[in-house]
Parts: C-alpha cells; structure tokens; sequence
C-alpha cells in the first residue's frame, strides 16, 4: 500500500509553476536503478543512467513513478501553426 500526501506533491508543483513534478525517494539498491540528480531547491536537473559508471559521489534518490502534470505540458506539441492555408 501506499501512504503518500499526493496533496503537498500539488503544492509544491504550483508553488514551482512546474509543469511537471515526480516523486523521488531512497532506494535500498540504487547502484542498479536510475538516479534522480536534482539541486538545492529540489528542483530536477538531470537523471543518471544505471549505466553509467559511478565512480563518484552520488545521492540515493530514485524516481518513484508518481507525477504531477500541468496541461502547460502539451503547448510543446500542440501549438497552432504559423502558417494557415
């Protein structure tokens, strides 16, 4: 079962402005997971790659897979065109 405050993931995502938020936490095995590098404001800056070599200091903090997603997210894909017919 879970037990997460989905509620104070949305407050941090609108106190952001993100226009995506994840869920990150420890993992017991993260020399074989992907690893979430975020910043000081716990924004996320990158992701490295289980196969990369590690041969350096890294944070345990794994993505969990539970996102919060602003509609801001498809103005990417779905702007109208420049040029009408």
């Amino acid at each position: 079962m879970l037990d997460v405050y989905f509620e104070k993931m949305i407050v941090f995502h609108k106190k952001h402005n993100a226009v995506k938020t994840l869920l990150s936490h420890p993992y017991s095995h993260p020399y074989d997971s992907d690893l979430v590098i975020a910043n000081d404001n716990n924004l996320v800056v990158g992701i490295d790659t289980k196969h990369n070599i590690r041969d350096y200091f890294y944070h345990n903090l794994v993505n969990f897979g539970l996102y919060v997603v602003s509609n801001r997210i498809f103005d990417k894909y779905f702007k109208e065109p420049k040029n009408r017919f």
